[in-house]
């Protein structure tokens, strides 16, 4: 779809693109598909480098004990801790 949309706005020109409003909705639902994805999966990149790092570093299940650099010991804490932490 995305490929659609480019060849669209290269044959028609982007200002007569723009004029037309569901252009705009299809290229702004696009956007956000894309956002979405790209979130998705720098979470899932940030979160597999966590857990090796545990996985090499910690011998133990229980991480209650364990002292994690920052970028590790964020995915452990609740929500409730971070709200917190950003109120003050």
């Amino acid at each position: 779809m995305i490929w659609s949309e480019c060849k669209e706005i290269w044959s028609d020109g982007p200002r007569e693109y723009i004029m037309h409003l569901w252009n705009v909705l299809d290229f702004g639902m696009l956007s956000i598909f894309v956002a979405s994805f790209t979130a998705r999966l720098m979470a899932f990149l940030k979160a597999s480098k966590a857990q090796q790092y545990v996985d090499m570093h910690v011998p133990d299940e229980d991480l209650s004990n364990a002292s994690l650099p920052d970028e590790v010991a964020y995915f452990t804490y609740g929500k409730e801790y971070i709200y917190c932490q950003k109120c003050q």
